[in-house]
């Protein structure tokens, strides 16, 4: 028969990159909890299975990554995982967390847990899970002194928050005042969110928020916002603590390259420009191609360059570089990369339409 009376209260999760890809896919990420009968008295010394599932949905039904985690709890209750490391089930659509389509929308994780003859596993929440956007802005967020202001870990044991900045010691923040009367229905943590550097815990439907701002330094110049990291400062510098303009990179700069092929003279194919596609590649050599651009007003100041070429000597084939409705590039509806020969150009938006400002062939 299944037992229905194990809970576990969630004290905090929290998560960093580990691959150390550009694009901060997590490899693993830390889970730590307590787990407490309904009287309040922490399971000590458990033998438990916890099944862990990444989810699209806030009620957990479409599960994109799930794997089994098997654990004991310590004398207090406490077990800690990771999640990523444990072994998937084989039943969801993506077998590991790098897999998952992180910038696809809000992302929740599901935790159930199964403990000996309790009879299966039993759901015990779903929460917000915010892993990704965290572990960019951790990696990504300039400080005032970053030998001692990169947060590197945090926890929440109880009522104190620890906080690590670059692995030294954890600074801690005791949270009793908050935290209510030791009845269990009114201290169960759901949730904990990281928002720019806002704490927001969620207490058994009772939020309570913390400014972290004076533990993080100089990073509180840079605020997340859906899927960006942006910043107020008047300049930024990348390999240089003296930047001179208001963006200053001294280095090497790479962009992204899209390569577009008419492959049918009888019918003019259409490509699209998105904002990751910087420099396209056009191949005319059999047959025309119209470049779809995006809206003017959607992207100021992004240009775009494109090239076109062919293999035979000379060519009557031509790209249309065309705008959006209500748009317009050099006052048409479209502008046309016409030449017999190889042909270059480049646009950029004002924010209402596109204009050419560079053109040239061979």
């Amino acid at each position: 028969m299944k037992l229905s009376y194990f809970l576990v209260f969630i004290y905090f999760l929290f998560a960093v990159s580990k691959s150390g890809k550009a694009q901060f896919t997590p490899d693993a990420f830390n889970y730590q909890a307590v787990a407490r009968n309904v009287g309040g008295v922490a399971l000590a010394n458990q033998n438990l299975t916890v099944r862990m599932s990444v989810c699209s949905d806030v009620a957990g039904n479409d599960v994109l990554f799930e794997e089994i985690h098997s654990t004991v709890t310590n004398d207090f209750g406490l077990f800690a995982l990771e999640i990523g490391h444990g072994i998937s089930t084989g039943t969801a659509p993506y077998f590991s967390l790098e897999e998952l389509p992180w910038g696809n929308g809000a992302t929740y994780l599901k935790v159930e847990i199964d403990v000996p003859a309790a009879g299966g596993y039993e759901l015990l929440g779903v929460s917000p899970l915010l892993m990704v956007p965290y572990a960019a802005y951790a990696a990504l967020a300039p400080e005032a002194d970053p030998t001692n202001e990169l947060i590197t870990d945090f926890s929440l044991t109880g009522s104190t928050l620890a906080i690590t900045e670059n692995n030294g010691t954890p600074l801690e923040v005791d949270l009793s005042a908050i935290t209510g009367d030791p009845s269990p229905t009114n201290e169960w943590i759901t949730s904990a969110l990281l928002t720019n550097n806002q704490l927001t815990i969620d207490e058994n439907g009772h939020q309570t928020t913390i400014d972290l701002s004076s533990l993080v330094g100089g990073s509180s110049a840079w605020q997340w916002n859906n899927n960006s990291i942006s910043t107020s400062a008047v300049q930024v510098g990348v390999g240089t603590t003296n930047p001179s303009s208001s963006m200053q990179v001294n280095g090497s700069m790479a962009y992204s390259v899209g390569h577009f092929q008419a492959i049918n003279d009888a019918v003019i194919e259409t490509f699209e420009f998105d904002g990751f596609i910087h420099i396209a590649i056009c191949d005319v050599t059999d047959g025309s191609m119209n470049i779809l651009l995006p809206a003017a007003s959607s992207c100021p100041g992004r240009e775009y360059r494109v090239r076109k070429f062919f293999t035979t000597p000379t060519t009557n084939n031509v790209i249309g570089l065309v705008a959006q409705s209500g748009d317009a590039i050099e006052g048409g509806v479209i502008w046309s990369m016409n030449k017999p020969t190889a042909e270059y150009a480049s646009l950029v938006s004002d924010g209402a339409n596109w204009y050419v400002i560079d053109h040239s062939w061979e």
